[in-house]
């Protein structure tokens, strides 16, 4: 097993044209359309999930529902901001992130 290896052995190939990869430009609508799909589907599975691993950790059952609820209503956020905005989503995404730091900084 001596020499280089390389990972282009394990290229697929270029993509079907009606099935543009998920890494493209956001305003092309079908790679918009198939991530919005995509986190919408994933939205229960995120509730789910979260909701089992902070009961995992012992929490009650409320707070393990709002920490579910977080989880979902960000993947659902995600998905709607994608929709409306496309690329443009990424201001979007920001602006949520500074608004949670303000917020985090004015409850210390």
């Amino acid at each position: 097993m001596g020499g280089p290896t390389s990972l282009a052995c394990l290229d697929a190939g270029p993509p079907a044209a009606h099935h543009p990869p998920m890494n493209q430009n956001l305003d092309d609508p079908a790679v918009k359309r198939r991530l919005v799909v995509l986190l919408l589907k994933l939205t229960p599975f995120a509730f789910v999930l979260c909701w089992v691993l902070a009961a995992l950790q012992g929490a009650p059952a409320f707070t393990c529902t709002v920490i579910a609820g977080a989880a979902a209503g960000a993947t659902l956020g995600a998905a709607v901001s994608i929709g409306l905005f496309g690329s443009g989503s990424r201001y979007v995404f920001m602006a949520v992130v500074i608004l949670i730091g303000l917020a985090n900084a004015l409850m210390r």
